[in-house]
């Protein structure tokens, strides 16, 4: 998971303190550590005399400590979104991101493609040949190709008005949408995801891969392999606790729509942890 593995973290106050954050848990649990989902998870201990010792469930990593994430994601214009939906220009206030250095993140970035992939898979899912061809697909054509994942590349490739322009902030838009798609595509034709469960999900994954990249260097220099499971699989448990803190009312499946929900929850989400520090 990633986007390079050059990219050492961002400057400033949050950068650090996220990086910090993973390296107190990394140094606090012991050796021997196993991820939650490892299947080993379940088994006995380790046989004695064993070196790595009995294998420990960590303890959970706070998710308050992945807020500095949602604040390196600046509101507003921007990339490939809608811009500034409910938070004034990228650099006001708040909205801004407190880093130096690295990536140009911007909610838009992620949340526009978000949108007009959600409503895409959409309309694969049941059948809407009209709405897949005003957005450059042709319904019959995905179907033969009988691949989920190269129909949710597809559908991802054209979520995006712009082409890949190399930067790591761009590389991890197009990651994000592309799992948001794939996530899309995995749920039954009869059942398909409600806008609130994309609007989550979407946020959900910026944390993941936002944070991935910030500390992927942490985590590389980790020399205990269960360690570095174990503290990927805790990132993105505390996504999903951060995400579920996501109130929605009523939103539409448009693509605006999703697209503005994106941004305002981020940004809802970003002054929720602001104010528990």
């Amino acid at each position: 998971m990633g986007t390079s593995g050059s990219f050492k973290g961002s400057g400033g106050a949050d950068a650090n303190s996220l990086r910090d954050s993973i390296a107190s848990w990394l140094d606090d649990v012991p050796v021997g550590v196993i991820a939650p989902d490892d299947p080993a998870a379940e088994s006995e201990p380790a046989v004695s005399g064993d070196p790595a010792g009995p294998r420990v469930v960590p303890t959970a990593l706070d998710p308050a400590s992945l807020a500095p994430i949602i604040r390196l994601w600046r509101r507003g214009g921007g990339g490939d979104g809608p811009g500034g939906v409910g938070s004034g220009g990228a650099g006001s206030g708040r909205t801004a991101g407190r880093s130096s250095g690295g990536p140009k993140r911007t909610v838009g970035r992620v949340a526009g493609p978000a949108g007009r992939a959600s409503a895409m898979a959409r309309a694969y899912a049941t059948g809407d040949s009209q709405s897949l061809e005003r957005a450059g697909l042709n319904y019959n054509e995905l179907r033969a190709l009988n691949d989920p994942l190269e129909i949710g590349k597809r559908i991802a490739d054209a979520a995006f008005e712009t082409q890949p322009d190399g930067s790591i902030e761009d590389s991890e838009a197009r990651i994000i949408v592309s799992q948001l798609v794939t996530w899309m595509m995995a749920a039954p034709e009869a059942d398909p995801r409600q806008p609130d469960e994309i609007v989550r999900h979407t946020i959900e994954l910026m944390i993941i891969q936002g944070t991935i990249n910030e500390v992927g260097s942490t985590i590389r220099a980790e020399k205990d392999r269960g360690k570095r499971r174990a503290v990927e699989a805790e990132i993105k448990s505390a996504a999903a606790v951060m995400a579920s803190q996501v109130t929605l009312g009523d939103s539409g499946t448009s693509p605006t729509e999703i697209s503005q929900a994106i941004e305002s929850n981020v940004a809802l989400l970003s002054s929720f942890y602001e104010d528990k520090k």
